[in-house]
């Protein structure tokens, strides 16, 4: 399945209502099909279109707030898809993707993201008995990196995404080109326009199409850039849906996938690092210098302490 590139045209008012009508629809199929995950989607307003504030929208997005949906490319879905399409989005928020990637390639950490996420919502799937066919253009994990947590898979593809080959120098004369040509790197010398080390990587992630369902950068309520606050608050609220959204699925005789119950896991139950804290801790509070007004106890003087 090809990823056609969209141009943002204007959408009349009645194929706006009739996008709607229909993801509607798929939202209360997904609700009892993937109760885990759309809990939250009834609190996120769907917006309709190729484009919003200037970016373009060729498939589908979220920011953590809104769900923006492509109706060229929703109705070339068939019905399974179409569901699967909306549960991915709000799983991106459900694991709390748009207020995670920090620094990270926004690229990159989009595929890990779709990485994890369409693992999990085959695995369940198939564990209830439905049949999803992917497409090819869905990011689907290799076998090693199933189950692995998005920073893990992360790591793995930015170090594959970076790894440009070395350029092969022609023979005869290390400083020339065939035809007596100046070599790049004479020309940097020389005071032309260089390339830094990260342009060809960053001009491959550009050209390379986002696969369908893209995690957008959260927003802070006022709609400015999201601060780590923020984001902290963001995360506490996606833990108490996903709780409520097990508490759902058990009502209605679900279990959780394996794979599932890790990423849940890791946002509900993160491991906190101590051995950091306290250092810190012990750092703020002053250096220790071994020395105390109290009187020495006897019993440590045979071990000359």
């Amino acid at each position: 399945m090809q990823v056609r590139q969209h141009v943002c045209i204007d959408i009349s008012d009645s194929y706006r209502e009739k996008t709607m009508q229909n993801i509607e629809a798929h939202k209360l199929r997904a609700y009892d099909q993937y109760p885990h995950w759309s809990v939250r989607m009834f609190k996120m307003k769907m917006v309709i279109g190729c484009c919003y504030e200037g970016r373009e929208v060729p498939t589908a997005a979220t920011d953590g707030t809104h769900i923006f949906v492509n109706p060229e490319f929703w109705w070339g879905l068939d019905i399974e898809l179409r569901t699967f399409l909306l549960v991915h989005e709000v799983a991106h928020v459900m694991l709390g993707h748009p207020w995670r990637r920090g620094a990270r390639d926004h690229y990159c950490w989009n595929v890990a993201g779709d990485e994890i996420i369409n693992y999990i919502l085959y695995k369940q799937a198939q564990s209830m008995g439905r049949s999803v066919t992917i497409p090819d253009a869905w990011i689907f994990p290799p076998a090693e990196r199933e189950g692995w947590s998005e920073e893990r898979v992360y790591a793995e593809i930015f170090e594959e995404d970076n790894t440009v080959p070395e350029p092969t120098q022609p023979e005869g004369n290390p400083g020339c080109t065939q035809e007596g040509q100046t070599s790049p790197s004479e020309e940097g010398d020389a005071g032309e326009s260089q390339k830094q080390p990260g342009d060809t990587q960053n001009t491959q992630k550009e050209d390379k199409p986002h696969p369908p369902g893209e995690v957008w950068d959260g927003k802070a309520e006022d709609g400015s850039e999201a601060t780590e606050e923020d984001c902290e608050k963001a995360i506490e609220e996606v833990a108490r849906d996903l709780q409520q959204g097990e508490k759902i699925a058990k009502m209605q005789g679900h279990g959780t996938h394996a794979g599932a119950r890790r990423a849940i896991d890791r946002l509900t139950k993160p491991r906190f690092d101590w051995e950091s804290y306290l250092t810190t801790w012990v750092k703020q509070k002053g250096r220790p210098i071994g020395r105390s007004w109290s009187r020495p106890d006897r019993r440590y003087l045979a071990q000359d302490i």
